[in-house]
């Protein structure tokens, strides 16, 4: 007798051969063939002409279900599973109670109906092009941000050098050296220069400040900015972000600018951003 509509089948129990297995003495996760091993003693024809599905149960042991391969062959053509409509007695309560003998599809294996073959190769091809979907969003992505991030490395670069020409004046176009040489050139010319005695005090050098704040600059940072000034006594500089906690970063990469202290960051909220002014008061040097 058969239950079920024609893509799932419920045969009784007693076309089946069951068995309990104790797979204790079999590696941790044990494979088809060797359950195959400890259900073979327990029936009564060659175990090559059956067709076996196994359940796990705690403890690791298992429910093994199989059905001749002879039976198999009449199936229609639209039967997707074939399962039994309900477990052996000598299973127990328990085991009743923890498995569905819905589970126990022998329609699995070398019996895998068409429809299901093709359903999976459907699910297989339809996987892997949404993966390459998302590995390709995920590369423009990337690519995105990496431009992004070249284009504000390539304007920062600029306004570096813009700054250096400013600090050098017009001469820095005469010399075939690159500016932050010439800079360094520019700092070793002033420091010979400096009469004596050393009890002359010397107004403070701002390029030697400009190189200390350049060489601490984030590159990182998307800014544009707008003035930076020095003087004996303060720095300060001008500049727009894209929200408020981008001119932080900013101010905590030149806390620590050699001879100057930071003072809190004044901002000022814009249509499309904010702007931040960093000022720096002078360290007062110590003379003994």
């Amino acid at each position: 007798m058969t239950s079920g509509d024609e893509r799932s089948l419920r045969w009784p129990r007693e076309r089946f051969y069951w068995g309990v297995l104790d797979a204790s003495i079999l590696p941790r996760r044990p494979d088809a063939e060797r359950l195959g091993y400890l259900f073979e003693p327990l029936i009564p024809q060659p175990f090559d002409e059956l067709q076996a599905v196994y359940h796990p149960l705690p403890n690791r042991r298992y429910i093994a279900c199989a059905i001749t391969r002879a039976a198999l062959a009449d199936l229609a053509p639209a039967a997707v599973t074939l399962a039994p409509d309900a477990l052996p007695d000598f299973v127990g309560d328990e085991i009743k109670a923890r498995v569905d003998p819905a589970r126990l599809n022998v329609l699995t294996g070398e019996f895998t109906p068409p429809a299901v073959r093709r359903a999976r190769a459907r699910l297989r091809m339809t996987a892997s092009a949404v993966a390459l979907l998302a590995c390709g969003i995920a590369g423009l992505g990337f690519e995105r941000r990496a431009s992004a991030a070249q284009a504000r490395s390539e304007a920062l670069a600029l306004w570096i050098e813009d700054v250096q020409r400013q600090v050098l004046g017009p001469q820095a176009a005469l010399s075939p050296l690159p500016l932050p040489l010439q800079l360094e050139a520019e700092l070793r010319g002033l420091r010979r220069s400096r009469s004596e005695p050393e009890a002359v005090a010397l107004p403070p050098d701002a390029a030697h400040d400009l190189v200390a704040l350049l060489s601490r600059w984030p590159k990182e940072l998307e800014v544009e900015t707008d003035s930076v000034h020095v003087t004996d006594r303060s720095l300060h500089v001008q500049a727009r972000f894209s929200e408020s906690g981008d001119a932080q970063k900013l101010a905590d990469a030149l806390v620590d600018l050699p001879g100057w202290r930071l003072a809190q960051p004044s901002i000022q909220a814009l249509e499309d951003g904010v702007r931040a002014t960093i000022e720096f008061q002078r360290k007062e040097e110590r003379t003994r």
